[in-house]
């Protein structure tokens, strides 16, 4: 409520990435989810900082990041942190905004892969639905239904309990 007060609701997921996240970036999403969720939900422009700050926490541990960038954005997408028009929208254009020019094209060649793989998926959706479109479905009797066959169960009747022989009934109101 007090980041929405003072406007800076959308900005504070570039802050969180650079707070969050080091090296082992991958579980640490996993672990902030409901937190990176609370500010980038319905929300492209928080998803885009956030995407910054992912640029700078890998220019900040390039060595062991740099590899794993598709798998990053990737769990961020099945995690629903960032949805897809963002992925594709940062893919589309190289930004020296967060990072030098030479890193932010290094990041996007190294997530190409997995923007590709967004872009088909895209297509495939798209072209499902218009072959959906065209589908008619009919409708016959000729599967005919079955009547239900009345079975008996039979019980065994539960054999009576045996008395133990020389004990007395304890009376529990009595106690």
């Amino acid at each position: 409520a007090e980041a929405e007060r003072l406007e800076i609701k959308t900005k504070a997921p570039l802050v969180l990435a650079e707070l969050l996240f080091d090296g082992k970036i991958l579980i640490e999403i996993k672990k902030h989810r409901v937190l990176l969720l609370r500010f980038t939900h319905d929300d492209p422009r928080a998803q885009k900082y956030l995407l910054g700050g992912v640029e700078q926490v890998i220019s900040l541990h390039k060595d062991s990041l740099l590899p794993k960038v598709p798998a990053i954005f990737k769990i961020m997408y099945d995690m629903d942190i960032l949805e897809e028009k963002v992925l594709l929208d940062w893919g589309s254009k190289v930004s020296k905004k967060y990072v030098s020019k030479e890193l932010s094209q290094e990041i996007h060649s190294k997530a190409e892969p997995f923007l590709t793989w967004l872009r088909e998926a895209e297509e495939e959706e798209e072209s499902s639905e218009d072959e959906e479109d065209d589908l008619e479905i009919e409708y016959d009797d000729r599967a005919k239904a079955t009547p239900l066959k009345e079975t008996k169960v039979i019980v065994e009747k539960p054999k009576p309990l045996e008395d133990d022989e020389g004990e007395d009934d304890v009376d529990i109101d009595a106690i």
